[in-house]
């Protein structure tokens, strides 16, 4: 269905992963989000409300409490630890009382990221004692920015993570919606709070009786390429496909947009992960391809967002390498589907002695050229020429010699990366089970 040109030659690029600075973060936020105000996410709580907690938990700390909660049979030993976590919590509570505010009134987002604990550790920090920082971060900690926005009359937050870890290293950006708890729990049965959440969804328009038009795929895709571009991601390739959630009781159809990032003119393909992306050397870079995956309403309304592992050029190894003639890189692909064995389609099964593969065929869809990230050192990748063959996979065989015939392999997906070659050679660097 589409078959990307092979040219003569590509550069071969080397990347390194990159922080979300302040700055980085004020783009995508007006991006996203427009001239929308954002607040500091913060489930802070009024002077009343805290006190009502402290009653409420003051009235907890009884054996009669604890075993109404958790069951009559419980031995002592259990009840007093249930005690001792909630006087804890009490303890929180009456300290946070005479700091807190009369009245809560949300507070512009001040662009700076926290410690993860600003946002777990109860939602606040009445006594403002979290460090907070804004472009410097120091290794060894993870940090987060939380703000929330309304637009068009929807909820939103939007959560920026930056993780210096020593054994994870990953920098994201997530737009959601603001779902209310009240949706979920409440008054009324199961069906009751179902037909709540359907009419909230409604109302927003988040989802669709039907699937999206060709048209409105092609604008989803055109409206995330341009979203990428106003968030100073740079070019992306965008897929649209109808996004079926049905299966929900509140849900519908909606549209999910998944980019490819473009580097010197060529998209970076997908690929599974490496394995071996993980490394325990200090200061590694352990983090996922850098992806963006965009959900819209049918008629184009965002509603998530997802993006993950920004990178950037350090240093360019070859500026033009020569590359295989198209002709030469399908035969090559031809040759290697062929030489497939049992443990190269479905690896790893103890049972392999009992299983016959009568047939396997490999439906190619589309062949794409562009750049396959490979491991460089603990820090960086390399972004090599290649060219991806995505399509289905069916394996049908049988347990033992005359058992029913069966499907062998059994896909999370539909359409899959089922090779990639390397274009300066032709060596496979990747199968979808390999």
């Amino acid at each position: 269905a589409a078959a990307d040109p092979v040219p003569a030659a590509m550069p071969v690029l080397r990347v390194r992963p990159r922080a979300i600075t302040a700055a980085m973060a004020r783009q995508m936020a007006q991006a996203v989000f427009g001239d929308a105000p954002l607040y500091e996410y913060s489930t802070e709580m009024s002077r009343d409300e805290i006190a009502q907690a402290i009653t409420l938990w003051e009235n907890a700390l009884s054996d009669e409490a604890i075993r109404a909660d958790h069951g009559e049979d419980l031995d002592q030993a259990y009840v007093d630890d249930v005690r001792q976590s909630r006087m804890e919590i009490l303890d929180y509570y009456r300290n946070a009382w005479p700091l807190a505010r009369e009245e809560v009134t949300p507070i512009p987002c001040q662009w700076r990221f926290w410690p993860d604990e600003h946002y777990v550790i109860h939602g606040h920090d009445y006594a403002g004692t979290d460090p907070s920082y804004t472009d410097a971060f120091p290794f060894g900690t993870s940090v987060t920015l939380r703000a929330t926005a309304t637009v068009d009359g929807a909820p939103f937050e939007l959560w920026i993570n930056n993780n210096e870890t020593a054994s994870f290293r990953n920098h994201s950006l997530r737009v959601f919606l603001l779902v209310r708890d009240e949706l979920y729990g409440g008054d009324g049965d199961q069906a009751e709070r179902e037909a709540r959440q359907k009419a909230w969804y409604g109302a927003i328009g988040a989802y669709a009786d039907a699937p999206a038009t060709a048209e409105q795929l092609a604008a989803c895709a055109e409206r995330a390429e341009r979203l990428a571009a106003d968030m100073g991601l740079g070019a992306w390739r965008f897929t649209a496909r109808v996004h079926d959630r049905s299966d929900l009781p509140y849900g519908g159809y909606q549209i999910l947009a998944e980019g490819e990032p473009i580097y010197e003119g060529f998209p970076v393909s997908v690929q599974t992960q490496l394995s071996d992306m993980r490394s325990t050397a200090p200061g590694a870079q352990n983090l996922y391809y850098e992806t963006l995956r965009v959900t819209c309403s049918n008629d184009g309304r965002l509603l998530d967002l997802d993006y993950c592992s920004p990178m950037e050029v350090v240093e360019v190894l070859d500026a033009a390498a020569p590359l295989l003639p198209q002709e030469r890189a399908d035969a090559l692909a031809l040759e290697t589907m062929r030489a497939w064995t049992r443990e190269s389609l479905i690896p790893g099964y103890s049972w392999w002695h009992d299983v016959r593969v009568r047939i396997c065929t490999a439906q190619i869809d589309s062949v794409r050229v562009g750049y396959v990230r490979q491991k460089y050192d603990d820090t960086d990748f390399l972004l090599v020429p290649g060219v991806t063959f995505r399509g289905e996979l069916s394996v049908r065989g049988t347990y033992g010699d005359a058992g029913p015939e069966l499907d062998l392999y059994m896909p999370d997906e539909k359409e899959q990366t089922l090779l990639v070659l390397d274009l300066r050679d032709g060596r496979p660097l990747s199968f979808r089970n390999g």
